[in-house]
């Protein structure tokens, strides 16, 4: 009875640690489930972090973004948004009345079927005039004014030569002009008459563009709200300049080192107009714009306003009217300078003391004088 009683404590102390071991067991297992459960989902976490940054696109700012995001950017634009615009790829427009903001209309090239050759100029801004300090300055090329061109236009490459004038006005240059003109500078055989008109007064320039204007417009050549007339003042020395801002288009030439291949004038002209084109032309492929023959420009002479202006053009009527450029007879180079500006009587027998005076014409928006 005390062996039975003795054997009980013992099978229970065996069950006791029999339900331990089982326990331990149990919660050895369950532990180690939850940290791979755990470790697998920080697994899951990273690899859904990953998958994440590899699912998005670089934005503008990204250093390895290698195109431009921008909504109007694409790799095929070719269009280059400071190019100057051309006659074939500017669209027409006009902003006033005035026709002032007028620019070439679509698919109309360089009037080619003219007796003249033209080049085109493409609106821009420049400044007009001469600095203080330039050398062979004068006192009205001052002050400096900011100008701005909005409109495109064609201008002569040449000066009308005695043979356009007889072509386009059926006729000889006038009797005045010859008895005006010295004896070295009148035309002697047909291979002269490739040298500029001369000794023209400022109403016989005019008339004579007046004339073209009405042969192209009925022969169908002319442009729509385009004119054949005498450039401004301003439409001049822009042309001239080409760009540049030196005393003269090709540089500033202090020393006249470069003038003889250039300009014709007193030094290398032996007091007569020579042959157009035969001297190196401006940036713009425009020929004799500082020498051969002084030219017509339409609007008066007056003083610069200074600041900026836009399509500036002075008065058209009176007795005075602008010549530029230097010419044949221009005793020095400061005559021949990109701002020399001069003017003179413009009535029809005032050409005395103008024997240098030519012109060259401008396929231009017809304007309006103030």
């Amino acid at each position: 009875m005390k062996q039975a009683k003795a054997r009980t404590p013992l099978i229970a102390t065996a069950l006791v640690a029999v339900i331990g071991v089982f326990w331990f067991l149990s919660i050895s297992r369950r532990g180690n489930t939850d940290v791979e459960t755990f470790a697998e989902a920080k697994q899951r976490e990273s690899a859904r972090a990953k998958a994440t940054v590899t699912e998005v696109e670089p934005g503008p700012d990204d250093p390895e973004s290698p195109v431009p995001r921008g909504r109007d950017v694409t790799t095929e634009s070719t269009e280059d948004a400071t190019a100057l615009p051309t006659p074939s790829s500017i669209d027409q427009a006009a902003a006033g009345p005035d026709k002032s903001d007028v620019l070439a209309p679509p698919a109309v090239e360089t009037p080619s079927l003219t007796p003249l050759e033209l080049v085109w100029i493409p609106p821009g801004t420049f400044m007009i005039g001469s600095p203080d300090d330039e050398k062979g300055r004068w006192s009205n090329e001052g002050p400096q004014t900011v100008v701005t061109i909005s409109y495109g236009f064609w201008l002569g490459k040449y000066e009308i030569t005695f043979a356009h004038y007889r072509m386009i006005s059926g006729r000889a240059v006038p009797w005045i002009s010859i008895r005006a003109a010295p004896s070295s500078s009148i035309v002697r055989s047909d291979e002269d008459e490739n040298r500029p008109v001369i000794a023209l007064s400022w109403k016989q320039a005019v008339d004579f563009c007046a004339r073209f204007t009405e042969q192209e417009r009925t022969a169908g050549r002319l442009p729509k709200g385009f004119v054949y007339r005498l450039p401004t003042e301003a439409e001049w020395e822009y042309a001239c300049r080409a760009g540049s801002t030196t005393r003269f288009s090709y540089g500033d030439d202090f020393v006249d080192s470069q003038l003889d291949t250039h300009v014709w004038y007193s030094a290398n002209s032996d007091d007569k107009p020579r042959p157009v084109g035969t001297k190196h032309p401006n940036p713009w492929g425009l020929h004799d714009m500082h020498g051969n023959a002084s030219e017509w420009c339409l609007d008066n002479l007056g003083r610069y306003s200074g600041g900026s202006v836009t399509n500036p053009i002075g008065f058209i009527s009176g007795r005075s009217h602008i010549q530029r450029g230097g010419s044949y007879h221009a005793p020095h180079s400061a005559y021949c300078r990109s701002a020399f500006r001069q003017a003179f009587d413009t009535g029809d027998k005032s050409v005395i003391g103008n024997i240098a005076v030519g012109f060259r014409v401008a396929l231009a928006p017809e304007l309006i004088s103030p």
